[in-house]
Order: structure tokens, then C-alpha cells, then sequence
């Protein structure tokens, strides 16, 4: 099983950056001002739309490139589309760093 050594999220490490802002963040965005119509609780402008449009679109990303453990998978990116969802600004830059060290740590 490549959860049990941590494999599953060892190669996805180099891919972090690109399916967070590469996909996610992009068709998060696109769908979030075309469609979203429910923001965030809290006052974000972020709109739950958006975040499930990021979250669907990352896994669906994983699945074409032959990454096949969905619970982990799920797992992650589910943490990765809450993070997106409550930060403010500069998400190009936390987004990469938080999604590389949960990774690593979850490798572990």
C-alpha cells in the first residue's frame, strides 16, 4: 500500500506548487467569480463555488496523472483548499510553502 511508507505523498511532492496554484487557484478562481454565488463565512470573498471547483479540479489533476490513493489524496487536498479559502492575500507564495510542509510531514 504506498500510504503506509509515505510513497503516495513522497512523489507528490514536486507536483505541490503546480496543482495548488497551476490548477486549483486558477479554476478556483475562474469558477469562483463565474459561478460563485455563497462567500465564506467570516467575511472572505472567497466563495464555496471557488473552493470546490480548486478542490474537484487538483483531484481530478491527480487522478489523470496516475496518483491512485484517494483518501490521502482527498486528505490533502481538502486541508490544502481550506488554506486557500482562509488566507487574505499572498496566496501565490503560502499556498506552495504550507502544501510542501504538510507533504513532508505527512511523509514522515
Amino acid at each position: 500500500n504506498a500510504t503506509d511508507d509515505g510513497s503516495f505523498i513522497l512523489r507528490l511532492l514536486p507536483y505541490v506548487g503546480v496543482i495548488v496554484l497551476g490548477i486549483g487557484d486558477s479554476v478556483g478562481a475562474v469558477a469562483g467569480v463565474t459561478f460563485g454565488r455563497h462567500q465564506w463565512p467570516g467575511g472572505s470573498s472567497r466563495t464555496l463555488e471557488g473552493s470546490l471547483s480548486m478542490f474537484i479540479s487538483m483531484l481530478t489533476a491527480l487522478c489523470l496523472a496516475g496518483f491512485d490513493d484517494f483518501f490521502t489524496a482527498g486528505t490533502f487536498l481538502a486541508i490544502m483548499t481550506l488554506l486557500e479559502a482562509s488566507t487574505t492575500q499572498i496566496d501565490n507564495l503560502c499556498l506552495p510553502v504550507a502544501g510542501t510542509s504538510l507533504a513532508a510531514l505527512l511523509a514522515a
